[in-house]
């Protein structure tokens, strides 16, 4: 309150007369407009990263999927006399199929969410604008802040993907090791202790 009864605005510790407050809200809009496309355009390009990251996580799924299911035949073949004569003749066609296939994805359209901002420039802006554009502003923000959070739970899921990937390739090159002659082969599969996964 000043001494001849008007009223003083403050944004933090500046004081802002009313003669400076239309200026000042144009301002504040402009700055806040401008960030605004600056996010929006940072988010795109996390978007994109985050289509990346899911197509390379599918893969690795499916990756992890085929050679868990070429250990588990193995380890269901091992079982019988027959099986393990089945398995030592069976070719490696699973990881061929599958290589071809990887080869063949290709990746999803892009949709771009964030919404367009509405307002143009003109003279004089109201405080109901600037309210606006800083919800705006606000929420392009967030969106980022978990576009980034799902970004990272990505990567993770990736490498440990990855390592899945490396510890079951690792066990399949062992077995298959050991496929140069069918009494090798049969000595292999016959051992009491058994191959772990790590």
């Amino acid at each position: 309150m000043q001494k001849t009864g008007g009223l003083e605005f403050l944004f933090g510790s500046k004081v802002i007369s009313y003669d400076d407050l239309t200026k000042f809200i144009k301002e504040e809009f402009l700055k806040n407009k401008l960030s605004s496309e600056d996010l929006n355009e940072k988010i795109i390009k996390l978007n994109s990263r985050l289509e990346e990251l899911k197509l390379i996580e599918k893969n690795k799924e499916e990756e992890y999927n085929m050679r868990q299911k070429q250990i588990a035949i193995y380890l269901e073949c091992k079982k019988s006399f027959l099986g393990k004569i089945r398995y030592y003749f069976r070719g490696k066609k699973d990881i061929k199929e599958f290589k071809e296939k990887q080869d063949v994805v290709q990746k999803n359209d892009e949709v771009d969410d964030t919404e367009p901002l509405i307002y143009e420039t003109r003279e004089y802006y109201t405080i109901e604008n600037l309210m606006d554009i800083t919800k705006i502003l606000d929420r392009i923000e967030n969106q980022i802040k978990n576009v980034n959070l799902d970004i990272n739970a990505l990567e993770r899921s990736i490498e440990r993907l990855t390592r899945k990937n490396q510890n079951a390739k690792n066990y399949i090159d062992t077995i298959e090791e050991h496929k140069k002659s069918i009494f090798e082969f049969w000595n292999f599969v016959n051992k009491d202790n058994i191959l772990r996964i790590e």
